[in-house]
């Protein structure tokens, strides 16, 4: 399945469960498409204890992918 995640809001919540919602598809071997907009773009500036950001996006973007053509 093509799956696109669109998320342009600051709050860490809406980011962390994006984000986790968008590696989760990849773990399904759906094809996955993250785009971030607005206060989104700077998700690094709500990285915390609580809210571990830049970890997630480190998952997705080294996620294995195996390209079939």
């Amino acid at each position: 399945m093509k799956v696109g995640v669109i998320i342009s809001s600051g709050d860490p919540e809406v980011l962390y469960n994006g984000i986790r919602f968008a590696n989760f598809c990849l773990e399904q071997d759906d094809e996955v498409t993250l785009f971030l907009n607005a206060k989104a773009v700077e998700y690094y500036k709500y990285d915390s204890p609580q809210y571990k950001l830049e970890d997630l996006v480190k998952t997705f973007v080294l996620f294995p992918v195996s390209f079939t053509f």
